[in-house]
């Protein structure tokens, strides 16, 4: 309790200054140790609540996927009988342009060349620079569109910061789900500017004859940045994980996709939020064959650049990514 003034002994002479230095030194440890006490009682009322957070996440996940497996597919049905399967006029080709090398040069001829599909090449804004030299590879102007970040920004707010990944303002992919949502195409191969395909027209005849919602690679494991809550804008977003430097979106999962970006408060690393969408609406889907992705993942960084030219001229497979250098 608190000590009257009155009954404070003052001393008038320091006998012992070796006794004043210990009690010093102990009042100092004593101090101490009570704010490291503090810290420890702070920490583990964090982890608390964070067990807390997680548990109810956890729960949140569950329900939301007994929710949408208890979905029933009939009106699914009923909008995949109005779908026809993909053919060379419903059914375009969209390559994403960063910038321009003389591989991605290579890369975008062959595309033009080897497939049926008209083929649109979406460019980076920041490398409009580079549109002339485009124009040389298409001979057609209009093959190649604009894509510009802070237009997306305006339109679907900053929590698009989180959907576009490792490249904060790379318009790429929401740029092309942006572009082919307002098109009058049914569907849309979405391909990055580093994939190298030996016949095109061999990977896509695979999978015409199908009107999936959506076409892609899929793991069930999740990255070590999701476990990092980076880029992730909720934890309901974590289905299972898309590699998507090559798929084939519908129109009618591409209107929900914009749909739930709009209507969301948060969206999260795209590669999350893309199966968290087809899974939410219970859209149809198909896997890429083991085939076209035997050597074909996510990129890499450091000495991992890419498959060589000589790595893919000794191995059978048809489809590879990335390849930085041909």
């Amino acid at each position: 309790g608190c000590t009257s003034v009155d009954n404070i002994e003052i001393p008038t002479q320091i006998d012992n200054k070796e006794e004043i230095i210990e009690e010093s030194d102990y009042t100092i440890l004593y101090n101490k140790l009570f704010m490291v006490s503090m810290e420890f009682n702070k920490m583990k009322q964090g982890l608390h609540t964070l067990r807390i957070e997680q548990t109810n996440t956890e729960r949140e996940l569950v329900e939301l996927k007994q929710k949408m497996a208890s979905i029933s597919n009939d009106n699914n049905t009923i909008e995949d009988t109005l779908l026809t399967n993909s053919n060379n006029d419903n059914t375009i080709i969209f390559m994403s342009i960063y910038n321009l090398t003389d591989t991605k040069k290579k890369l975008i001829h062959s595309i033009k060349q080897n497939s049926n599909f008209n083929v649109i090449l979406g460019l980076d804004s920041k490398y409009a620079h580079c549109i002339n030299e485009l124009k040389e590879i298409t001979g057609d102007n209009n093959d190649i569109i604009l894509l510009d970040y802070d237009k997306l920004i305006g339109k679907y707010t900053s929590k698009i910061n989180n959907f576009n990944g490792k490249w904060e303002t790379n318009p790429s992919k929401l740029g092309a789900y942006d572009w082919f949502n307002n098109s009058t195409y049914s569907y849309m191969w979405y391909i990055e500017d580093d994939v190298f395909s030996k016949d095109w027209d061999v990977f896509f005849n695979k999978y015409k004859d199908n009107n999936c919602d959506l076409i892609y690679k899929y793991i069930s494991e999740f990255p070590s940045w999701y476990y990092k809550n980076w880029r992730v804008g909720s934890k309901l977003h974590a289905i299972h994980l898309a590699h998507l430097y090559v798929h084939r979106v519908s129109k009618s999962f591409t209107n929900k996709l914009i749909d739930t970006i709009k209507n969301e408060h948060n969206t999260s690393h795209h590669e999350l939020f893309i199966p968290y969408v087809r899974y939410k609406y219970n859209c149809s889907y198909k896997e890429l064959d083991v085939d076209d992705t035997k050597y074909s993942t996510t990129n890499g960084t450091g000495e991992n650049v890419g498959y060589s030219k000589e790595f893919i001229e000794r191995n059978e497979s048809n489809l590879f990514h990335p390849v930085k250098i041909l």
